[in-house]
């Protein structure tokens, strides 16, 4: 296995690299026979409402430069300063079936950021006569990367509100959302076994349900807000303790910073989160790190967080994730020497969330993934046991959500249920905890009642 690992480590590092310094001359590489220069920003024709063009360049190849390296590692030094969401556009050569070739272009599916530089892996272009442009864009005033957040009545229930209790189901992380213009229907099909079970009728009796489709590359705290502003506009005449949430995940962290709004001051009832990532996650800030967390992990676990953090966009969605660190599991020392962002703002939320004693934390407590999702469960496995190698705190998880996270240790006045062995997914599509998680929805309402009543 180490061989393998250093084998495949081997050539992943073996593309070369060339370095744009924003603001000054770029040198050409002869070692690779690439050499680029640096333009004034210009539009594009695809771009997308409020994306914004910070730098462009051209990449130029000398003969033979393809034939040695088809892939080129470009770095924009500074570029991050410049994009604070930061998307790579190609306009290039795209060859065709019958030998020609096509001029495109198109968003590069995996740029990220390295500190305060901009990084992507590129085609070397095939001839000195056809450079390749490249045009460094700014997201983060983006306005449609995916359709508007939005609130949506459940379909299944056509009745009005009218006195019943507003219940809002909360979706999670969703990568989708980086390549596609509309939400996905997984943001919905995550509900599938409680709007699918026998106890939903009952359910609607007392609560009528909405689902929240968010981009999931915007921050928690901001899709939060979105959420506070969509219930008051869809109930402006929601009392106190007449809404209840349920969050999966990412959803977790989101509906509590809509229930901790101004607007919504008063009126939750109960809110209920599956495997919610309440103190982020270990994965999210590994996503960070630099290479010398070999040091720490060693070169198996590198390779698996290399081959993740080339695969996993980075957005402010993802940084929102990062670890709160609340207990210092990780020291100020490792998080220097290694790159790791940490989530001092989630730990000050976690700290004054007005809402602690309205929320239930259901979550897996596990021990080992294999044969648990997709593959026989051993990819989940592998990023179990590649948290577990950065630190024994962080071995429970389900993968995604450490144990710590999803039941947000070190905060009192909340509940807490845990679940043998069941990993990120089952935690929601397990009969047996929506069985519980109506029970915490039922004894909610009837709290409400017995306080109307008392009145």
């Amino acid at each position: 296995m180490n061989n393998l690992a250093v084998f495949l480590a081997l050539c992943l590092g073996s593309s070369p690299e060339i370095a744009v310094r924003l603001g000054q001359p770029a040198p050409g590489t002869a070692s690779i026979g690439v050499s680029s220069s640096l333009e004034a920003p210009e539009p594009l024709r695809c771009l997308r409402p409020g994306e914004r063009p910070a730098a462009s360049l051209t990449l130029t190849a000398a003969g033979g430069a393809r034939a040695k390296h088809p892939v080129v590692r470009l770095r924009i030094v500074g570029g991050a300063a410049r994009a604070a969401f930061p998307a790579l556009v190609r306009r290039g050569p795209v060859p065709l079936p019958d030998g020609t070739a096509v001029t495109r272009e198109s968003y590069m599916t995996v740029t990220r950021r390295e500190g305060d530089d901009v990084v992507a892996d590129v085609p070397v272009p095939p001839v000195a006569a056809s450079p390749d442009r490249y045009i460094l864009v700014d997201l983060s005033q983006s306005v449609e990367w995916v359709k508007d957040a939005v609130l949506i009545a459940d379909p299944k229930d056509t009745a009005p509100l009218g006195d019943r209790r507003m219940l809002v189901l909360v979706h999670g992380k969703e990568n989708a959302d980086i390549s596609g213009d509309q939400h996905s229907s997984a943001k919905t099909a995550v509900w599938k076994t409680l709007r699918e079970s026998a106890d939903y009728a009952g359910l609607l009796e007392s609560h009528k349900a909405y689902l929240f489709l968010y981009p999931t590359y915007r921050s928690c705290e901001e899709n939060g807000r979105a959420l506070a502003r969509l219930i008051r506009q869809v109930a402006p005449g929601l009392g106190a303790g007449q809404l209840a949430m349920v969050g999966h995940s990412m959803g977790g962290q989101v509906l509590r910073y809509a229930a901790a709004e101004p607007a919504l001051a008063g009126r939750l009832g109960v809110a209920i989160t599956m495997a919610g990532a309440h103190r982020g996650s270990i994965l999210s800030t590994l996503m960070y790190a630099n290479d010398r967390i070999v040091e720490r992990v060693g070169p198996l676990w590198w390779l698996v967080l290399k081959v993740a953090q080339r695969t996993e966009p980075d957005t402010p969605g993802l940084r929102s994730l990062c670890w709160d660190n609340h207990d210092g599991s990780i020291s100020a020392a490792d998080a220097e020497a290694f790159g790791l962002p940490l989530n001092p703002e989630l730990a000050s939320f976690n700290a004054s969330d007005p809402n602690l004693r309205r929320l239930v934390c259901l979550h897996g407590d596990v021990a080992n993934l294999i044969g648990k999702g997709a593959l026989w469960g051993v990819p989940q496995e592998v990023i179990r046991q590649g948290a577990a190698a950065f630190g024994p705190a962080f071995a429970n998880c389900d993968p995604f959500v450490p144990y710590g996270s999803g039941v947000l240790d070190g905060a009192a006045n909340h509940q807490a249920l845990t679940y043998p062995n069941f990993d990120h997914g089952e935690i929601v599509e397990r009969p047996e905890v929506w069985a519980d998680a109506l029970a915490y929805l039922q004894a909610a309402g009837g709290a409400l009642e017995r306080r109307a009543s008392a009145r």
